[in-house]
C-alpha cells in the first residue's frame, strides 16, 4: 500500500502555496496580469477551506474521472475525501485504459497533483474487499463514493474460449499501461468494433511490431500492402467485428488511422469457435457471416449463415466485445442487494443505495460511457453526498440574461466555405516507435487561426426592431442563406399575440406583413445588417449570468 499525502497536517497554506506553483506552472496561466487569471485567482483562493480536524470525511473508491471529479468538488466545498485505489498509479481507466499515444500521461499527473493540492488523500496500490473492506471504510468514513468503473472485458463465449492466449483487451491495456508482460504473439486478432478495440489493435502493433528507422515506414495508399509490410517485418493485426464499416461504433477517426498503421479489419462476421493446438492455445478463430444484426423490433439480435466461414490464423486474441462493473466488494455489505443483472441499483441523479452512507458514480451507475460523462456524474454526486452530510451546497437561484450590440461586427470573406480541417499527425513511423508516441501533432499557427474562421459565433444573434422596419426587402435579398422570408400573418398560424399585433396596427391579417426567420440555417454573416437603409437590423452577442442561492 503506498499513501500518498498532502493533508491538513502540511499546513493551509503550504497547500495554498503548492495551487498557486502548479497554475504559475500552467501555460494557461502564463501571464498572471489577466484580469481572468486574477479573477480565477481571487476565486479558488476563496472557495479553499481547511476543514477542522474534527470534520466527517468521505472514502472514494476509484481514482478515474468519476472519482477524481468527486474529490476535486468535495474539496472546494470543504469536505476531506480520501481517493482508494487499486493501482499503484492514481488516474483509473485514464491512466491504464486509455493508451498513452492518446493522453500523455503527464497531463493526467498534473490533474491529480491539483486535487492533492486542495487536500484530497490518494492511498494507492488498495484493493476493497481483499486489503479492505466496504464495511471498514463505513467506519472510517461519514460516507462513502464508489467509482470503480467496468474494468471487467467480457468473455468470450464460444466453444474452445478458454483457450491460452486470450485476454480480455481493457486486460491487456491495463498491462501495457503498467509495464507487464503481456504474451502478445505475432498473429493478433482483436475481436471487437469499437473504440477500445481499435485502442487494444494499435497498441498491440506497437508492441508486436519492431521500430525501424524512420523514413522505412509511411502511408501508402493501398493499405493491404501496407499490412502485409507489417507481417514481413514480425507480427500482424487483425480486428474482426460484428458490424458493417457503417456500423461499427469505433470513431472514424480510429478506423482510419489504424488502417494507416497495418490493422487489417474484416467486418460482418461473428466469432463461432475457438480452434486450439495440441498444447491448448489457440490457432485460430472461425468466424460465421452475419446476415442480421437486429431484430424487427431493432434490439441486438445477431443471425448468422452457418454455410459462410472465415477462418483467422492467430496466437493471440483480443477480446474488446464489452465491459462489466466487479460488485465483489460489496458482498457481505448489510442493506444492499444486487438487481436480475447483477449491479448494484442506484438514483442516476443523486448516487444513492439502499445503503444511506453508500453513493455511486460514473460507470459503475450507468455503465460504460465516455469519461467526460464520468466526470459529469462524480461531479454531480458529490454535490449530493455534501448536502446528505449537511453541507451548504451553493444552489442556482435564478438567471439574468441580456444582449450586448457588438459594434463593427464582421466575418472573414468566405469564411461559411471553409472546410473542417482534422488535427495533424505524425507519419506512421513515428507513431509505431513506442505507445508513448502521439499520434497527433498540433495545428500550425495560420490553420489554427483558419480553423477559427470557420466558427459561426452562434451567441451572436441578428435582432430586428419592428419600430424601425420599413419591410423594404433588402435584408431577404442579401441573405446567402435564404433565412429569412416576408410573409403575410395570414400565411402563419394563428396565435393571440399574432391576433393582438394585427389589431395594434389597425390593418387586417392580409394586409400586415411579417419577416419570419430559420435559426437553424443562419450563418451569422452580418449581410443583413449591413444592407438595412433604416439600420432596424442589429448584432447583438447574448450573454447570461446566473445567480447563486
Amino acid at each position: 500500500m503506498v499513501t500518498e499525502q498532502y493533508g491538513p497536517e502540511s499546513g493551509f497554506y503550504a497547500r495554498k502555496e503548492v495551487f498557486w506553483r502548479l497554475l504559475d506552472q500552467d501555460p494557461l496561466m502564463d501571464n498572471p496580469d489577466r484580469e481572468d487569471v486574477r479573477h480565477l485567482r481571487r476565486q479558488i483562493y476563496e472557495r479553499l477551506q481547511s476543514p477542522p480536524p474534527d470534520s466527517p470525511s468521505v472514502g472514494i473508491v476509484g481514482s478515474g474521472p468519476a472519482g477524481l471529479a468527486a474529490a476535486h468538488d468535495l474539496a472546494l466545498l470543504g469536505i476531506k475525501s480520501f481517493v482508494y485505489e487499486r493501482e499503484t498509479l492514481a488516474g483509473g481507466m485514464l491512466a491504464v485504459g486509455i493508451p498513452e499515444y492518446r493522453l500523455p500521461r503527464q497531463i493526467i499527473q498534473a490533474e491529480i497533483d491539483v486535487i492533492r493540492s486542495l487536500g484530497a488523500e490518494f492511498i494507492t496500490g488498495i484493493e476493497i474487499g481483499k486489503d479492505i473492506t466496504i464495511s471498514q471504510l463505513l467506519e472510517r468514513h461519514a460516507a462513502v463514493i464508489v467509482a470503480i468503473g467496468a474494468k471487467l472485458s467480457r468473455p468470450l463465449r464460444v466453444p474452445g474460449g478458454d483457450a491460452a492466449g486470450i485476454y480480455g483487451g481493457i486486460d491487456f491495456l491495463r498491462a501495457i499501461a503498467l509495464g507487464q508482460a503481456t504474451g502478445l504473439g505475432k498473429k493478433i486478432l482483436v475481436i471487437g468494433g469499437g473504440n477500445v478495440a481499435y485502442d487494444a489493435a494499435r497498441t498491440a502493433l506497437r508492441k508486436a511490431v519492431p521500430a525501424e528507422p524512420a523514413g522505412l515506414v509511411r502511408i501508402e495508399k493501398d493499405v493491404t500492402r501496407l499490412a502485409r509490410r507489417m507481417g514481413e517485418r514480425g507480427a500482424e493485426v487483425h480486428l474482426a467485428c460484428l458490424e458493417s464499416l457503417t456500423e461499427m461504433p469505433a470513431d472514424l477517426v480510429e478506423i482510419t488511422e489504424g488502417e494507416e498503421e497495418g490493422v487489417l479489419r474484416h467486418n460482418g462476421i461473428g466469432p463461432a469457435e475457438v480452434l486450439k493446438d495440441s498444447a491448448g492455445r489457440v490457432r485460430a478463430v472461425r468466424f460465421l457471416r452475419v446476415t442480421s444484426l437486429w431484430d424487427e423490433n431493432r434490439r441486438f439480435s445477431p443471425k448468422f449463415d452457418p454455410n459462410d466461414v472465415t477462418e483467422i490464423e492467430c496466437d493471440t486474441v483480443l477480446v474488446c466485445i464489452g465491459q462489466a462493473v466487479n460488485w465483489n466488494l460489496f458482498d457481505g455489505v448489510p442493506g444492499l442487494s444486487k438487481d436480475s443483472r447483477g449491479n448494484i441499483p442506484a438514483d442516476l441523479e443523486t448516487g444513492k443505495t439502499a445503503h444511506e452512507k453508500i453513493f455511486i458514480a460514473g460507470d459503475a451507475a450507468y455503465g460504460p460511457k465516455l469519461a467526460i460523462h464520468a466526470v459529469a456524474s462524480g461531479k454531480k454526486i458529490a454535490r449530493s453526498v455534501a448536502a446528505s452530510l449537511g453541507v451548504s451546497v451553493p444552489q442556482p437561484a435564478g438567471r439574468q440574461c441580456g444582449h450586448t450590440v457588438v459594434e463593427n461586427y464582421y466575418r472573414e470573406t468566405g469564411f461559411e466555405r471553409l472546410w473542417r480541417s482534422p488535427p495533424p499527425v505524425h507519419e506512421v513511423s513515428e507513431r509505431l516507435r513506442s505507445v508513448r508516441s502521439p499520434v497527433e501533432r498540433t495545428y500550425s499557427l495560420a490553420d489554427a487561426q483558419r480553423q477559427a474562421h470557420r466558427c459561426l459565433s452562434c451567441n451572436v444573434n441578428t435582432v430586428f426592431d419592428s419600430s424601425l422596419c420599413i419591410l423594404c426587402g433588402g435584408c431577404v435579398d442579401v441573405c446567402p442563406e435564404d433565412c429569412l422570408k416576408i410573409v403575410p400573418l395570414s400565411k402563419l398560424l394563428p396565435t393571440e399575440e399574432l391576433n393582438r399585433l394585427a389589431r395594434e396596427t389597425g390593418d387586417s391579417a392580409e394586409n400586415t406583413s411579417a419577416i419570419i426567420k430559420d435559426e437553424d440555417r443562419c450563418i451569422r454573416c452580418a449581410l443583413c445588417a449591413e444592407r438595412c437603409p433604416a439600420k432596424a437590423i442589429t448584432m447583438e452577442s447574448f450573454h447570461f449570468q446566473e445567480k447563486v442561492a
